[in-house]
């Protein structure tokens, strides 16, 4: 219920202070800061708005700022996307403090109170940046917001697409990669989530290929202890009958060698592959490799970058790794590959599978679909 105390003409507390709204504007990439005044402050996208914010989503009047004896409110005016206070809709006035984060549609706010001799310059890093990528989280989650991208794994011999691995990646700001979606995810308390929901939008995504493709999917190490992880796999699995999927564990989580053969039996019974990611510099995990026997093992772009060129001691070492890989039934990818001499030395050293920018950079499924359809034409003209 809206509050039926009278507005007054100016701000409640000190003289020297103002309310503002901090955030990252529609027409541009930076922070701004834009003081709520005059009150009754209102936002929408109409250009006679005391804040417009021409954007579709955005509503001609969508929301307004008021002020009683009680404290600073915002009440939504029947927009048609919404007005949210730290991630929950308003249906009703709410109460709005220093702190708070204000979304508008799809574009978040900081509520902040400051000096108001202070610097209001743009400030294309500003502080803000980080509480709005958390409101902006919210809709990544609620919306299904994210976007995957595949990035091809080849067969080092034929250089044909075996495989891609998905990634995952967004249009809100703040939360455009994976670093960026995970950090907030991890503050949140939301990191399997966020994983999860990369994994099934990658696999829904892939079936407008022809023909569906085999995918790697990512995991966090989060899951590897979840009880729910096996359930997951089993909704993966009922998701995708017939799809070819491998799951990806980081080599950093591969500790607990009980629950990794466990994670072995339950992915044979599902028919799904398993890979080890970024194997690293150490031979302490040949060992692991031993018992669990994972179908590919990812070698870390650091073990890859510039081998070609690389001392004699360094080849040998990556060499031996290859060879007690190989020598165990596992295949030995190469990440990272970025050159043709890199692309090289990998299949002189005996790697059977590849990826990296030198073979394809991470894409969105319509790119892919578009140079399918272009192949395809050349074929039919020849």
């Amino acid at each position: 219920m809206t509050p039926n105390h009278p507005l007054p003409q100016t701000l409640i507390g000190r003289e020297d202070r103002r309310w503002v709204l901090i955030g990252r504007l529609p027409s541009g990439e930076c922070s701004m800061t834009t003081p709520i005044d005059p009150l009754p402050f209102s936002i929408g996208r109409r250009p006679d708005a005391a804040l417009t914010l021409p954007r579709q989503t955005v509503s001609g009047v969508h929301a307004e700022i008021f002020q009683t004896v009680d404290g600073l409110f915002i009440r939504d005016l029947e927009s048609t996307n919404g007005t949210f206070v730290n991630g929950e809709r308003v249906h009703q006035a709410v109460r709005i403090e220093a702190g708070n984060l204000v979304q508008i549609s799809d574009i978040p706010f900081q509520v902040a109170l400051e000096q108001i001799n202070q610097d209001n310059s743009t400030k294309c890093k500003d502080v803000c940046d980080h509480a709005l990528a958390l409101v902006q989280f919210q809709t990544l989650i609620s919306s299904s917001a994210v976007i995957p991208y595949y990035q091809p794994i080849v067969d080092l011999q034929s250089t044909e697409i075996l495989a891609y691995e998905v990634l995952a990646r967004s249009r809100l700001n703040g939360l455009e990669t994976p670093a960026a979606m995970f950090q907030a995810a991890e503050e949140l308390g939301m990191p399997i989530p966020l994983s999860q929901l990369a994994c099934r939008r990658g696999v829904e995504e892939s079936w407008s290929l022809s023909p569906v493709p085999h995918l790697f999917l990512n995991t966090h190490p989060d899951e590897l202890v979840s009880p729910d992880f096996a359930a997951w796999l089993d909704q993966l699995r009922e998701l995708a009958p017939t799809q070819t999927l491998t799951i990806e564990v980081h080599e950093a989580a591969v500790t607990d060698i009980a629950a990794l053969s466990e994670l072995r039996r339950h992915l044979d019974e599902l028919e799904m592959g398993l890979a080890f990611d970024d194997f690293g510099a150490g031979q302490a995990r040949l060992a692991e490799l031993a018992v669990i026997r994972p179908d590919q093992l990812k070698f870390d772009r650091c073990l890859i970058m510039g081998l070609d060129y690389a001392d004699s001691g360094r080849k040998r070492f990556v060499q031996s790794l290859v060879h007690a890989v190989n020598d165990l039934g596992i295949v030995a990818l190469a990440e990272g590959v970025e050159t043709q001499g890199e692309a090289d030395i990998c299949r002189e050293m005996g790697f059977g599978t590849a990826q990296g920018f030198f073979f394809g950079r991470p894409e969105p499924v319509n790119a892919i679909k578009a140079k399918q359809e272009a192949h395809e034409e050349t074929l039919s003209k020849s």
